[in-house]
C-alpha cells in the first residue's frame, strides 16, 4: 500500500512540473517593469434605440418610434485624480402618433399612405471630473459637463409637414461610480442632471415670421446659429432632465475591448408649451486604449 501511494505522488509530481515550468516562462520578472496604466480611449460604437416625445406645440398625441441607425464616438482621458469624458452621437429615428393608415385624398379620391415624421439629434457633452476617495473597491468621480443637444424634425400631417427643432446646451452636474470585476471587466455607472441651460425651441403654433426669416437662406449653418440665438436661460424651474448610463467594458488585449452601454435620457420643458420626451438605447462600441 506504501508502494503504490508513493507511485502515485511521484507521477503527481511528475505531471505538475511541466505546469510549473511554463507558469514560471510566462511570469514577468520582479525587475520587469510594470506597463504604464491607460490614460486615453477612444470609441466607436453602434448605437439603437427606443423614443417618446410629447411635444405640445405640434400634438396633443405622443409619438412613439426608435431608430436603427445611431453612432457614437467618445474619447476619455484618465488622469492621477482628473478624467476628462467627451462624446459624440449622431441618431436619424422616425416616430408617429398612431399607426399609419390608408385614406383617400379629396376632391380626387387618390388612395394615400401616412408617413412617420422623421428625427435627426446631434449631441456633443464634455465632463471634467474628479476623484473622490471612497472605501471599497469603487471609484467616484465628481465634477459637471457641457451638454449640447440639437434635434431637427419634420411633423408630419400627411400629405403636409412642417419643420420643426429643438436645442438645449444645458450645464450639468455628473456623478460617476466605477469598479472593475477582474483585470478584463470594468462597471461603470453615470448619472447626471442640468442646473442650467440655453434652451430654443420652435414658436407656439409650429411657426412665426421669425422663424420664416431665420429659413430666409438655404444655408443649414446659418440657419442652425439664428436657431440657438433666439434661446433663452432655463434653470430647473423650467427644465428638468436626467442622464443615465451603465457601462460594461471587456478588454479582449490591454489596449483593445469592447464595451456595452445602456443609457437613457428624460427632457422636460414648460416653455411655450409642455415637452416630455424620453430615450432609450444601447451601445455596442470597440474601444482603443493608449
Amino acid at each position: 500500500m506504501r508502494n503504490r501511494t508513493a507511485s502515485l505522488i511521484a507521477l503527481l509530481l511528475a505531471g505538475l512540473a511541466p505546469t510549473a515550468a511554463l507558469a514560471d516562462a510566462l511570469a514577468p520578472s520582479a525587475s520587469e517593469p510594470e506597463a504604464p496604466a491607460k490614460q486615453h480611449e477612444l470609441s466607436l460604437g453602434w448605437s439603437p434605440r427606443l423614443m417618446q416625445r410629447h411635444d405640445e406645440i405640434f400634438s396633443p398625441r405622443p409619438a412613439r418610434g426608435g431608430s436603427a441607425f445611431g453612432l457614437s464616438f467618445g474619447h476619455e482621458w484618465e488622469g492621477e485624480k482628473t478624467a476628462h469624458r467627451s462624446g459624440l452621437d449622431f441618431m436619424k429615428a422616425l416616430a408617429k402618433t398612431r399607426p399609419l393608415f390608408e385614406y383617400s385624398r379629396w376632391p380626387t379620391g387618390e388612395t394615400q399612405q401616412t408617413e412617420a415624421t422623421p428625427f435627426t439629434a446631434l449631441r456633443l457633452d464634455h465632463a471634467v471630473l474628479r476623484r473622490v476617495a471612497v472605501p471599497g473597491p469603487f471609484t467616484l468621480h465628481l465634477g459637471g459637463a457641457a451638454d449640447l443637444d440639437f434635434q431637427h424634425f419634420d411633423w408630419v400631417w400627411h400629405p403636409l409637414a412642417i419643420g420643426g427643432y429643438t436645442g438645449l446646451l444645458s450645464l450639468d452636474a455628473r456623478a460617476e461610480v466605477e469598479t472593475h470585476l477582474g483585470a478584463r471587466h470594468e462597471l461603470r455607472l453615470a448619472v447626471s442632471t442640468p442646473l442650467l441651460a440655453w434652451v430654443t425651441r420652435s414658436p407656439y403654433a409650429a411657426n412665426d415670421a421669425q422663424l420664416i426669416w431665420n429659413n430666409r437662406e438655404a444655408n443649414p449653418v446659418k440657419t442652425f446659429f439664428r436657431y440657438l440665438s433666439q434661446g433663452q436661460v432655463r434653470t430647473v424651474d423650467s427644465h428638468q432632465g436626467l442622464r443615465v448610463k451603465l457601462r460594461y467594458a471587456y478588454h479582449l488585449t490591454p489596449r483593445y475591448g469592447l464595451v456595452l452601454t445602456a443609457h437613457g435620457r428624460l427632457v422636460h420643458l414648460t416653455e411655450p408649451r409642455p415637452l416630455m420626451a424620453s430615450e432609450w438605447g444601447v451601445t455596442l462600441a470597440t474601444a482603443w486604449s493608449f
